[in-house]
């Protein structure tokens, strides 16, 4: 009996078998999920819905930068020389939502500086910042400031622009200053602190949708009593270089 004819056949038929049965499985998973294939039974809000849904970004509706910045601040001259400009580091961070036309802003700026200076053949009178007294001739000091302060507000940037972006921003400033004035027989610590008002603004360089470089100029004015002499103004001008990234 030969074969040649008969295992085409049989293998036809088994091909057969194999389709049918895969369109069988293929139907019974298909009417498993009727509202993925049944688009009648979509409305086209459902379709918009269902779009919006998609993840968008880390914190969905919200975007925000964060941004470290390192530069100097001038305190008024006539009552902290003579070390009235001290190099400075800020931290500086921004959160919008983005229907909102500003960021609410919150910044955090030290500063600090130190000198040796000696009075030589006359007497020296300090100023206000360190306390605004006499020191006699022929003495080393040691004079150092600290300034702290938290800027409070809100800042506006123009995201239309694609590679520069300026931006402004002011707000409430809470300051904290500390004067040294130290010698071999005495040290001073003139303290104050007090709440004002900010104002800046810069320009963003916008490297990629996650970086950016940016130069920031600051003024401050915070007036505040201090723990020896006069009261004295402790905010300033500021000027940073900042380096950040946005989310």
């Amino acid at each position: 009996m030969s074969f040649d004819g008969v295992i085409p056949g049989m293998a036809g038929k088994v091909l057969l078998l194999l389709l049918i049965g895969e369109l069988i499985l293929s139907q019974g998973s298909l009417a498993s999920a009727p509202n993925l294939l049944d688009l009648s039974t979509v409305k086209e809000g459902d379709q918009l819905r269902l779009i919006d849904d998609e993840p968008d970004g880390m914190l969905g509706d919200w975007e925000g930068s964060v941004n470290a910045g390192l530069g100097f601040k001038v305190l008024d001259k006539s009552q902290w020389t003579p070390i009235h400009t001290n190099g400075e580091l800020a931290l500086m961070t921004d959160l919008r939502k983005k229907t909102w036309p500003v960021s609410l802003a919150v910044d955090l700026l030290y500063s600090r500086s130190q000198m040796y200076l000696y009075t030589g053949n006359d007497a020296y009178r300090a100023k206000t910042g360190f306390g605004d007294f006499e020191i006699p001739a022929h003495v080393l000091m040691d004079l150092r400031v600290e300034t702290c302060e938290l800027a409070l507000g809100v800042r506006k940037t123009w995201l239309s622009f694609d590679t520069v972006r300026p931006f402004v921003g002011g707000g409430l400033d809470l300051a904290w200053v500390k004067g040294e004035l130290n010698t071999e027989e005495a040290g001073r610590s003139n303290i104050g602190r007090g709440a004002g008002f900010w104002v800046a603004g810069g320009m963003n360089l916008i490297f990629n949708e996650y970086l950016n470089f940016a130069f920031e100029s600051r003024y401050s004015r915070v007036e505040t009593d201090m723990s020896l002499g006069p009261p004295a103004q402790i905010g300033g001008l500021h000027y940073h270089f900042i380096l950040g990234g946005n989310w």
